[in-house]
């Protein structure tokens, strides 16, 4: 008899990082467009017409330090390093885990750009911190996520709000 368990298993988490990059991107649109018509320096701060490095960002160095190399570092310092070491300092960790993971994603949406990037970014490290402990705190999902989310929002998302 084949055991099926794993494969089942690897479909779930695909699935969870899919509806994770798909909800932070719906999110990301829908307040970037907001933003647009009710003004914010959040706005200006997406916008390529207001944002002079916008022309270099979307190189390969760019995208390879966007998609590849800040997921990497960034999911390793906000939810494994963080999530672990509170994980093995309190053996009550699931019953204070909500709260924490919305800290924790408030922490690294003000940890890019300080408070005007708390609301679209805290919200997709609270969508990544859910991803995280969903998956069984696979810190590679957390990566893959992240890795979609910012390929969307540099390539996919500008076209569609400007």
């Amino acid at each position: 008899m084949i055991n099926l368990e794993p494969s089942i298993r690897i479909q779930e988490k695909l699935k969870n990082i899919f509806l994770t990059v798909a909800t932070s991107i719906l999110f990301c649109s829908i307040s970037l467009t907001l933003l647009k018509y009710f003004g914010g320096d959040y706005y200006n701060y997406w916008n390529p017409d207001n944002y002079s490095n916008a022309k270099h960002i979307i190189t390969f160095t760019g995208i390879t330090s966007a998609c590849i190399i800040a997921p990497l570092w960034e999911e390793c310092l906000w939810r494994y390093c963080t999530f672990e070491i509170t994980r093995k300092m309190f053996l009550n960790f699931k019953e204070f885990q909500i709260p924490f993971i919305v800290l924790t994603g408030i922490l690294f949406g003000y940890w890019h750009e300080g408070v005007s990037t708390v609301f679209v970014q805290g919200i997709s490290g609270i969508l990544f911190g859910f991803l995280y402990v969903k998956n069984g705190f696979s810190y590679w999902s957390t990566v893959a996520a992240h890795s979609l989310y910012n390929l969307s929002v540099m390539v996919i998302l500008p076209n569609f709000i400007h």
